[in-house]
């Protein structure tokens, strides 16, 4: 749905369809809050990401800053355990020194969700080219592939009987990736499933970025806040309405999308609203 078309759901919401009460800007940053509330409390945005290991690395950071919270992590089809630095410790005791050759965990670190550490250490990989086809990052020096153009950069690889690297001929292309690692070593490919942060949006052309069945979540909390902003006393009892209903339809969310490996605890935003 257009931010345009939503805008103008909450003005007949809130009673102004004559756009004198509030401007469009500032319905777009109650939007915004909004996504951002609804994001980090019920997860409504997935995504998925492949990114190399390469052997005897320890850490793992995730290079999408939208990241919330991982779903799932997998190595060949296999599901990764993933635990708390604590619980890795409890766990597997001086796990700081060991070596193998399957990773058998990822952990994390609440203060840092997206740095993960490898356990164990990895003595040696194979090469996974196909596996880098289902990765939406900017990769850097793949072995045994030659870089040929200006910038030396590759963002995906075809694999057929030869490796066929797509490369970077305009430095411009390169807005909004960001280097996820050299590979000067073989290496294995991991895949992550995670919840992220909705785009936030600016001008009323943008599309909002949730499924459309969470839109009436968004209303609630949106068409709220700005009857909570009227000074009269009938617009505030209606916008405490709306966030009653916000909280309901947001628990709703909560039960739908709450399976989940990951268990990170993010404080609670006290809203002058009542939330």
């Amino acid at each position: 749905m257009t931010v345009e078309t939503f805008i103008s759901k909450v003005r007949r919401r809130v009673g102004d369809v004559n756009k004198n009460k509030f401007t469009d800007g500032r319905i777009i940053d109650i939007i915004n809050e909004g996504l951002e509330d609804i994001g980090k409390k019920a997860y409504v945005k997935k995504k998925t990401l492949t990114l190399p290991i390469t052997p005897y690395q320890r850490k793992l950071t995730i290079p999408d800053s939208d990241f919330i919270k991982l779903k799932r992590v997998r190595v060949d089809n296999t599901d990764i355990e993933i635990l708390s630095l604590e619980e890795l410790d409890d766990r597997y005791g001086k796990w700081e020194e060991e070596i193998g050759s399957n990773l058998i965990a990822l952990g994390f670190d609440k203060q840092n969700i997206r740095e993960l550490t490898l356990y164990p250490l990895l003595d040696e990989t194979k090469s996974e080219y196909q596996s880098l086809n289902n990765s939406n990052s900017l990769l850097i020096d793949i072995p045994n592939v030659q870089a040929d153009t200006v910038y030396g950069l590759i963002t995906s690889i075809e694999v057929e009987n030869v490796v066929e690297p797509e490369n970077v001929y305009d430095e411009e292309e390169l807005a909004g990736y960001e280097p996820i690692i050299n590979l000067s070593d073989t290496f294995i490919a991991i895949e992550l499933s995670y919840y992220a942060m909705p785009t936030e949006v600016t001008t009323v052309e943008d599309t909002l970025d949730i499924d459309d069945t969470f839109i009436t979540t968004l209303l609630f909390y949106v068409s709220g806040l700005l009857l909570l902003d009227d000074n009269r006393t009938e617009s505030i009892q209606r916008g405490q309405i709306f966030v009653q209903r916000y909280a309901a339809e947001l628990q709703k969310d909560k039960v739908r999308n709450s399976n989940s490996y990951q268990d990170i605890s993010y404080p609670e935003v006290e809203y002058r609203t009542g939330f």
